[in-house]
């Protein structure tokens, strides 16, 4: 965001940059605003501009969260471009949904930190590195379509299960809307953990002004349970390995440096 800009609109602009006269431009449904900013962009440029639909929920993908539908719809719509130029003979052969590579290659698809669940101990450990409200807002989505259910029924087995959450914001200022959408999703977390994100990226930002500015916000918003701020990484590993002691479903977003400290310090694969 500090090359990209503030805005939708600014990020749009910037990565519209990539456009060329007369070469396929392709994108997915987007807001409004932006939207209106890469079409203008196009026209401009010269580029054609193609508007992808998401794939069908009954498209088997290797990634989960129903945002990567959409991704994945602009990966295949890019293949498809691509092999038209340079390959027409295979793009002719691309079918509907089959067994062809290109479809082989989004059911067979991981991608480490993203949506993945991990188990550790008794707890199973959600990891998703997303650090933008929009994502984040996609992140809680996939994590109450993943685990809710089955807390719920845990529960009613037993009372001592765990819903926590692990989660760093990048500063104070992108914290309002991601908070708003914690609020929104009405989670029972019943342990929630503040990591500043100069614990996990090694940064000089000022630490005591994130953690004023961002548990103010959260108790306007969510006021039980109290978080609590975590001000190094051993502390974070500390309450992980606790919670892995017990029957957990821990959350841990807002941050790719959050995401990869925990597949560094428990030796996840990355492939």
């Amino acid at each position: 965001m500090d090359l990209l800009g503030n805005t939708l609109e600014s990020i749009a602009l910037h990565k519209a940059g990539i456009f060329r006269r007369g070469v396929a431009a392709i994108t997915v449904e987007q807001l409004p605003e932006p939207m209106a900013t890469l079409q203008k962009q196009a026209s401009a440029v010269g580029a054609p501009l193609t508007v992808v639909p998401k794939l069908r929920r009954d498209i088997q993908l290797g990634l989960a969260g129903d945002f990567q539908r959409t991704n994945a719809a602009a990966a295949l719509a890019a293949c498809e471009s691509w092999c038209a130029c340079r390959r027409p003979g295979l793009s002719a052969g691309i079918p509907a949904v089959g067994a062809h590579p290109f479809w082989r290659g989004l059911r067979e698809c991981r991608w480490p930190g993203r949506a993945q669940v991990v188990p550790r101990g008794k707890a199973l450990l959600y990891l998703d590195g997303a650090h933008t409200a929009e994502s984040v807002c996609e992140c809680l989505r996939w994590f109450a379509e993943s685990c809710p259910a089955v807390v719920a029924e845990e529960r009613e087995r037993s009372e001592d299960i765990e819903l926590a959450l692990f989660l760093t914001c990048k500063s104070a200022a992108d914290s309002d809307r991601i908070i708003g959408h914690f609020a929104d999703a009405h989670l029972p977390f019943t342990r929630i953990f503040f990591v500043p994100y100069c614990v996990v990226a090694n940064s000089r930002e000022d630490e005591a002004t994130w953690t004023a500015l961002v548990t103010s916000k959260w108790a306007q918003r969510l006021p039980s349970p109290a978080p609590t701020v975590l001000l190094s990484r051993a502390a974070v590993f500390d309450e992980m390995e606790r919670l892995a002691a017990v029957r957990a479903h821990v959350l841990a977003t807002g941050s790719l440096y959050l995401v990869a400290a925990f597949f560094k310090q428990f030796n996840l694969s990355t492939v």
